[in-house]
């Protein structure tokens, strides 16, 4: 497990020179969705959050207070096989903008196969800019792009990505 690990983050870093976003990923046409969501649009087709049992609204987020980190997921359930989800990786709590890349995450998986699975690789893959960070209410509000990459090198591009007032939970 271990080896394929270490392939993999080969894989990935390998891959910055091949891949990046540009100033054209941002995003520009943000979509309002409702709250505990989270939409972007995967390779130019629209996506949203679904539904879930215990989520309204298909997003969530989990603050690891010891770790420093949150992290913030969307999923969309198509059928009982098909489950999407898109996550945000951030290693600081409150408001900003931060590069993804390493240590901070942008991740599109689509089911447990290691092609079935892109995340950010290199440095400046990507943009996640959080708007609100409520600590009274525990929830986070904001915008994000970036270029994901699985084992196969095959690319997503993930643009207009918006979370919006997802509840988190301390860790």
């Amino acid at each position: 497990m271990n080896k394929r690990l270490r392939i993999f983050s080969i894989v990935l870093l390998s891959s910055l020179s091949l891949f990046g976003c540009n100033s054209t990923t941002a995003p520009t046409n943000t979509t309002s969705v409702p709250d505990n969501s989270m939409s972007a649009t995967i390779d130019g087709s629209y996506w949203q959050s679904t539904s879930i049992p215990l989520v309204t609204g298909g997003a969530t987020a989990v603050r690891k207070l010891s770790l420093g980190t949150i992290t913030i997921a969307g999923t969309k359930v198509n059928s009982t096989t098909d489950q999407q989800v898109l996550t945000i990786n951030l290693t600081h709590f409150g408001k900003g903008v931060d590069t993804l890349g390493i240590s901070n995450q942008g991740i599109y998986r689509t089911g447990s196969q290691s092609d079935q699975y892109w995340a950010t690789a290199g440095f400046n893959a990507g943009v996640a800019t959080v708007t609100t960070f409520d600590t009274v209410n525990k929830v986070i509000s904001g915008t994000f792009y970036f270029n994901a990459v699985n084992t196969a090198l095959n690319q997503k591009t993930i643009t207009n990505g918006v979370f919006q007032n997802v509840t988190w939970t301390d860790q």
